[in-house]
């Protein structure tokens, strides 16, 4: 698999901008990404594999709501990351 540098520093830069918000889930952040890169839609493989590629670097944890759907939130590594891209 190919690592989209730019979907992960969007991925990061939309969970950042988010800090501290509960419920985002991988819908969200998709209709985000796609806003801030100018795409109307991204397919959701694309962005689970972003989130997949943060979370197992450390720069992003995963989490469950209240209804099991899954969450994200970015960690102080990807705060750090963020910041080196």
């Amino acid at each position: 698999m190919r690592v989209d540098l730019g979907l992960i520093k969007t991925a990061l830069r939309v969970l950042s901008t988010n800090a501290g918000r509960e419920n985002l889930t991988e819908e969200l952040i998709g209709l985000d990404i796609g806003s801030i890169m100018r795409q109307r839609t991204l397919p959701a493989h694309q962005i689970r594999e972003a989130l997949a590629e943060c979370r197992q670097h450390g720069w992003a944890v995963e989490e469950q709501d209240d209804f099991g759907l899954p969450t994200w939130r970015i960690t102080p590594e990807g705060e750090t990351k963020l910041r080196a891209f």
